[in-house]
């Protein structure tokens, strides 16, 4: 590999690391504000429904992101536990 190739990979690689981080960081935001929404109301099966669909886009991303941060999931924390 040239010196170009090497730092054209160096630099791709912490492009890809920010936007992970930037994708983590929204993940958790839209997160806690589906909860605060939701907070009090998924007893009622249409509000969990609206919950699991609202969440839907986080569980893709956390899947994208991969290793231990892609096991979390709205619904275990639809019943109030982290």
């Amino acid at each position: 590999m040239t010196r170009h190739h090497i730092d054209e990979s160096h630099k791709l690689r912490r492009e890809r690391d920010a936007l992970r981080a930037a994708l983590k960081e929204v993940c958790d935001d839209l997160e806690c504000e589906l909860q605060n929404i939701y907070h009090g109301t998924l007893d009622y099966p249409s509000q969990q429904r609206r919950f699991d669909r609202d969440m839907e886009v986080v569980r893709r991303a956390r899947a994208l992101l991969g290793g231990e941060y892609a096991g979390r999931s709205g619904a275990e924390d639809s019943s109030g536990s982290r």
